[in-house]
């Protein structure tokens, strides 16, 4: 027993060294070190989250992909490379593979840290108390904005959700778009989704209208509708007709402008009201 509790150790301590060894290297090479795990949803469990820190001392994140998924790695760094800036869609700082000392490689994406997401958000309210109408008109607005820019660029963003809008910090508050790994081409085979927030859309393969639906459950859960009572978008458009529940009229519009035959001038024209009241 007490030979398997040292081995058990001595295996420990040769992986933590393993570890430490292609840290550091990652450190020398591309100025990033790589520190503990971060909490947030895994996705479709391809990656992990992990704190990085820059050389000038800047708080960041990397997403670590494993061998197995350097395709997924791939599209999604050449997905933001094609999409280029934008305030509210995810820069990524830096992104490289390189192998540890056992041989392994590892696919990794830098990018700017955030310290909580939409989700988080949610999880702080409740259906008799949903999340105040400024930060979801923030939330409301800045996802317009990306998504209007993604579809530009005849991409789909493909797995909208609270989880994936992480929040800004300051009274000015705002929202940026995350983890495109999911994002494909429009038109082009659908490789990850979160059924929850599609309804009843097709999700062969990316389209506009996944993503404007995808909004607007999204911001129908922020404003306290629990949407998985719903497997279809005419059902939740009924409920929202039908005043089954007290939501603010301006985000009733607003959500119906995702849901029933969705476009840009619509969506922002039924933006517009909440930004007025808000910024009034």
């Amino acid at each position: 027993m007490m030979l398997e509790l040292l081995a058990i150790a001595i295996l420990a301590f040769a992986r933590a060294a393993v570890k430490s060894a292609a840290r550091d290297a990652i450190a020398i090479r591309e100025g990033v070190l790589l520190d503990g795990p971060l909490n947030l949803p895994q996705g479709q469990v391809k990656s992990r989250f992990y704190y990085a820190y820059s050389r000038c001392g800047g708080i960041l994140v990397a997403k670590v992909y494993g061998a197995m998924h350097r395709q997924t790695f791939q599209r999604e760094v050449a997905v933001n490379r094609a999409l280029g800036s934008h305030p509210n869609i995810v820069q990524f700082l830096k992104s490289f593979s390189i192998a540890n000392t056992e041989g392994e490689q590892r696919h990794i994406i830098v990018m700017p840290f955030f310290a909580r997401s939409a989700a988080d958000l949610l999880a702080q309210h409740s259906p008799v108390d949903p999340v105040e109408l400024g930060a979801l008109t923030t939330i409301a607005r800045d996802c317009v904005s990306a998504l209007c820019h993604i579809h530009a660029k005849k991409f789909c963003f493909a797995d909208l959700k609270p989880a994936n809008i992480m929040l800004h910090c300051g009274e000015q508050g705002g929202a940026t778009l995350v983890d495109f790994g999911g994002a494909v081409r429009i038109g082009d085979p659908i490789v990850e989704i979160t059924d929850e927030f599609c309804l009843d859309v097709a999700i062969v393969q990316g389209s506009e209208l996944l993503d404007w639906t995808c909004l607007g459950t999204t911001l129908a859960q922020l404003a306290g509708i629990d949407i998985t009572q719903f497997s279809w978008r005419q059902d939740l458009v009924v409920f929202l007709n039908d005043g089954c529940y007290s939501v603010d009229k301006r985000v009733e519009r607003l959500i119906l402008s995702c849901l029933v035959e969705p476009c840009r001038s619509r969506i922002e024209a039924a933006l517009a009201p909440l930004l007025y009241f808000c910024k009034a």
